[in-house]
C-alpha cells in the first residue's frame, strides 16, 4: 500500500505541473518558474510521503556530498547527451539551422528539471524503492 500511496503523490505533482506547463506554453519565464517550482514541490512531497509510510529518512534525498554527485551526474548525462548527437551527425541525420532563442533555452531549462526530477522520483525513488523491501527466497541480494 505504501507504493500506492508514494506514487499516487509523486503522479498528482507530476500531473499538476505537466498541467501548469502546458496551460502556460509558450512563455519562456512561466515555463521556468513552474517547471522549478514543480521540481522542488516533487521532491518535498516525496520525503513527506516517504517519511509518512515507511517511517525512516529518505536517505536517497540526503544533502550529504549531493554537489558533487549532482556535479558528476551532470556531466555524465551531459557527455551522453553530446556522443548521441555526435553519432547522429557523422551519419547525416543531423543539421543546424540556427542557433535559436535563448529565452526559449531558459523555459526548456525549467521544463526538463521538472521532467527530470519527476522521472527519477517515480522510478528510482517510487519503484525502485519497493522492490528494496522484497527479497526473493534464496536470493542474494539484501
Amino acid at each position: 500500500m505504501r507504493f500506492v500511496k508514494q506514487l499516487l503523490a509523486v503522479g498528482a505533482v507530476a500531473l499538476v505541473g505537466g498541467q501548469g506547463l502546458a496551460a502556460v506554453e509558450g512563455s519562456f519565464f512561466l515555463t521556468l518558474v513552474i517547471g522549478a517550482v514543480t521540481a522542488v514541490l516533487g521532491v518535498v512531497v516525496y520525503r513527506w510521503v516517504v517519511r509518512r509510510t515507511e517511517r525512516r529518512e529518505p536517505t536517497e534525498l540526503s544533502r550529504d556530498g549531493w554537489g558533487g554527485k549532482l556535479s558528476r551526474g551532470t556531466l555524465i548525462g551531459l557527455a551522453m547527451f553530446a556522443a548521441v548527437i555526435a553519432n547522429i551527425a557523422f551519419l547525416g541525420g543531423y543539421h543546424v539551422e540556427g542557433w535559436g532563442s535563448p529565452m526559449g533555452a531558459l523555459g526548456l531549462l525549467g521544463f526538463m528539471a521538472a521532467v527530470a526530477v519527476a522521472e527519477e522520483l517515480l522510478f528510482r525513488g517510487c519503484c525502485s524503492g519497493s522492490s528494496r523491501s522484497v527479497r526473493a527466497p534464496g536470493s542474494l541480494w539484501p
